[in-house]
């Protein structure tokens, strides 16, 4: 894996264990699917009574996005969905969390966007540290392409 998406983990506060988790996921990702490039990962969480609790980790890169459903189980459930269409809809709820500023512990983001001309669905959320990054992968691979023609007149 790129040291960057080292860093990124060890900025999110994610175990050992779950790192692990992660590095299989990721040479297994590229097995299924032939080497693809990966530019970035997220991993989407929320926080319930002061407890972390990972949900999705996701793989990035221009055309691609794949989804790993609760990946620290022992069942794998992958999604793969093409970026080379229109988004249609990008929504974004947050919560003590001003997108400019750093956030705090209590900091939520969640973002739903349709992609594919609405055939599939993104579902990005983060507490705490997490974030900025999911902000930033919706800013790269996904505000970019949403389809203005639909609200013009």
């Amino acid at each position: 894996m790129k040291e960057e998406f080292y860093t990124y983990l060890k900025n999110i506060g994610i175990s050992d264990v779950a790192q692990t988790k992660v590095e299989e996921i990721y040479n297994e990702i590229l097995f299924l699917y032939n080497n693809i490039n990966i530019d970035d990962i997220l991993i989407t969480n929320v926080t319930n009574d002061g407890h972390v609790e990972w949900q999705s980790l996701w793989f990035f890169n221009e055309d691609l996005v794949i989804e790993c459903k609760n990946f620290l189980s022992q069942q794998a459930d992958y999604d793969i969905a093409s970026l080379n269409n229109k988004i249609i809809y990008y929504n974004i709820k947050k919560g003590n969390y001003n997108l400019n500023d750093a956030p705090r512990q209590n900091s939520y983001i969640n973002i739903t966007i349709l992609i594919n001309n609405g055939h599939s669905s993104c579902n990005l959320m983060a507490t705490g540290a997490n974030c900025p990054y999911v902000k930033h992968i919706s800013q790269k691979y996904f505000l970019k392409k949403i389809d203005t023609s639909l609200y013009s007149e």
